[in-house]
């Protein structure tokens, strides 16, 4: 007779549903890993706009602003050196900043950008450093 035994259908589907299985695996991964890019670039776009506005104050020539002056942490919020902004997605971040003064006019400065309510795929923080001239 001619056909498959009840064996080697049962066989093919176990190697079948193994494949789906890694399949499904795979695109998994994928997606928690697109999200994560997602969220590090709307992190990078928030830690970077607040970089821009830092070097705004500093060339409008109020070098008295309090966000230059000296002090501040990464660690826990302080006045006048953080702040909580909603980036793009509608994802809210908390920006904490340390300014660091330099010789002469120089400020040296260090954000950290971290989400205000992390889920399990987020990053824990970014940071960014940068010197600033107070002119």
């Amino acid at each position: 007779m001619a056909g498959y035994t009840i064996i080697e259908l049962i066989v093919a589907l176990v190697i079948l549903t193994i494949g789906i299985l890694a399949a499904i695996g795979l695109i998994v991964g994928v997606a928690r890993t697109q999200q994560r890019a997602t969220i590090r670039a709307e992190m990078t776009e928030v830690g970077q706009s607040k970089l821009e506005q830092l070097r705004a104050y500093a060339t409008m020539g109020a070098a008295d602003t309090v966000q230059l002056l000296a002090g501040g942490s990464l660690i826990t919020s302080l006045p006048n050196h953080a702040d909580t902004v909603t980036g793009g997605r509608n994802r809210r971040f908390v920006l904490r900043w340390d300014v660091e003064g330099g010789p002469y006019d120089l400020r040296e400065v260090a954000i950290r950008v971290l989400p205000l309510n992390p889920v399990r795929d987020d990053l824990g923080k970014i940071d960014f450093h940068t010197r600033v001239y107070i002119k």
